[in-house]
């Protein structure tokens, strides 16, 4: 069965360079992300926002989220030319039409979800485009991670473990944001919400690395 699973993504030089790229850009963004809601939510940052100051984070969290969907819809489009290259591996038609799927509503969401808000601000903007802008959001997420689910059943064992340490991460990050809110209801220092909201960043940085890793491996 060996001859059945992927152990090769056949990435081309540049492919594997512009994934080295997108994961550096995920780093930086996730980073910039982290520092502006920080620094709205005064934790590390104590002196009184200013209205110009509030738009300022703003800006950065839009463009630093802008800039880490694109990292993930790049890595989706190589992930989708890889799969097209892999004939000789059955059962991955599905995958693929799963990432075509999370490519197209990466883009709508980058641009509804995220760029849009620089239109009409983060508060006046249209009913429409808040609504593409959460639903694209879900599907890209979903259909990306349905996709990589696919791909893993198809994964040689040296990948697979790769992919495995991808999906922990994973988990771990949206388990650490998911306790954000219900420990912000207690009564815990801010830097406790600091530290957990950091550290799911931190998984996420990881699990992106970890698929950049799975993609760019020969065995």
């Amino acid at each position: 069965m060996r001859e059945f699973l992927i152990s090769d993504f056949r990435l081309t030089n540049k492919e594997s360079g512009l994934l080295s790229a997108f994961s550096i850009l995920f780093d930086f963004s996730l980073v910039a992300l982290f520092l502006s809601i920080v620094n709205q939510s005064g934790v590390v940052f104590n002196a009184p926002l200013s209205a110009n100051n509030i738009t300022i984070s703003d800006n950065v969290s839009i463009f630093s989220e802008s800039f880490a969907s694109l990292s993930c819809v790049g890595f989706m489009v190589i992930l989708y030319r890889s799969l097209s290259r892999l004939t000789d591996i059955p059962r991955l038609k599905w995958a693929k039409i799963l990432t075509l799927v999370g490519i197209v509503c990466g883009i709508l969401y980058i641009l509804t979800g995220k760029l849009a808000l620089l239109v009409y601000g983060t508060e006046s903007a249209p009913w429409v485009v808040d609504f593409l802008g959460v639903s694209t959001g879900r599907f890209c997420f979903i259909s990306m991670l349905v996709a990589l689910v696919s791909v893993q059943l198809r994964l040689s064992l040296p990948l697979h473990r790769v992919s495995r340490r991808g999906f922990l991460s994973l988990t771990f990050g949206i388990l650490l944001l998911v306790c954000v809110p219900f420990v912000g209801l207690m009564d815990v220092p801010e830097w406790v919400l600091t530290i957990l909201l950091g550290g799911g960043f931190f998984c996420f940085m990881l699990a992106f690395a970890f698929f950049v890793r799975m993609m760019s491996l020969r065995v």
